[in-house]
């Protein structure tokens, strides 16, 4: 069975949105772009050897990076990724061949050494953002795609949306692609910590 990851999003670009069900593509990001000013960082000894150190660095600046969660009713996800419950959150099936990174949440920053690599580095964020539950996905050095190619299964939005404009964008999407499952979180089901 395919795995299911979601991306949230707020609606206040819309046209974003309907980019991503018409390309069924999702951005990837350099690291210097996300959100973590943290991201890739990493620590070394003097006694590294400083080619290392440059071709770690080299090879951050030419990654993008999609990150997506691996459950659909993450409270602080749709507070502060998808507009505080009037966004969405889009179940998608990866099917581009980047490299999957398992997020791995620590107190600590990476130290580089011989054997480190650059998805060593990558795959860690500091333990605050572990609510996130992410699974990274990792372009190959030498794409020049930033975009990861989905398949949309079903497109949550939040239940502060209002009706009137949910059921607006419900026949927009099936419209432009009929087999996705379209529906609204109930506020029941979202996890902020007390489920």
């Amino acid at each position: 069975m395919p795995e299911l990851l979601y991306k949230y999003r707020s609606l206040s670009k819309i046209e974003r949105i309907l980019e991503i069900i018409i390309d069924r593509k999702l951005y990837g990001a350099l690291y210097t772009e996300m959100n973590d000013p943290m991201e890739g960082y990493f620590q070394y000894s003097p006694d590294v050897d400083r080619n290392l150190v440059r071709n770690i660095m080299d090879s951050k600046n030419k990654r993008y990076i999609c990150s997506l969660s691996r459950k659909p009713n993450i409270g602080l996800m749709w507070t502060h990724y998808a507009d505080e419950n009037k966004g969405c959150c889009i179940e998608v099936e990866v099917t581009s061949k980047w490299e999957r990174l398992e997020v791995v949440y620590s107190n600590k920053i990476p130290t580089l050494n011989a054997s480190t690599t650059l998805e060593d580095i990558l795959k860690v964020k500091a333990q605050v953002w572990h609510y996130e539950e992410e699974i990274r996905y990792l372009s190959s050095e030498e794409s020049t795609k930033r975009m990861l190619t989905v398949r949309i299964n079903r497109i949550i939005f939040g239940y502060k949306i209002k009706t009137k404009y949910f059921n607006r964008i419900k026949k927009v999407i099936l419209a432009l692609n009929p087999s996705i499952i379209v529906e609204k979180m109930r506020k029941e089901d979202l996890d902020y910590g007390y489920l």
